[in-house]
């Protein structure tokens, strides 16, 4: 519908996790791959991490929720329960 907000500014699957890193550089540093058009500060995505991503989730993001729920606090957008209507 025109006018109607999408809920999620964008969805990753399993295959492209790596691209849910990229958003955040200060904490995921990128190696040669170009800086995404998306800003976590307004964007909403979701990523899926199962099969060949699960190491990536445990070894990669699990050890930084920390450093990334104190980015959002600082930015003022802590964590929020989704809401679905």
């Amino acid at each position: 519908d025109v006018g109607v907000q999408p809920r999620l500014s964008a969805f990753f699957a399993y295959v492209s996790a790596r691209c849910f890193f990229d958003l955040y550089p200060a904490i995921f540093p990128r190696v040669g791959r170009p800086a995404p058009s998306l800003d976590w500060r307004s964007a909403r995505v979701a990523v899926e991490f199962h099969a060949q991503s699960q190491a990536e989730f445990a070894h990669k993001l699990l050890p930084k929720l920390p450093e990334l729920r104190a980015l959002y606090a600082e930015a003022g957008r802590g964590h929020r329960p989704a809401v679905w209507r």
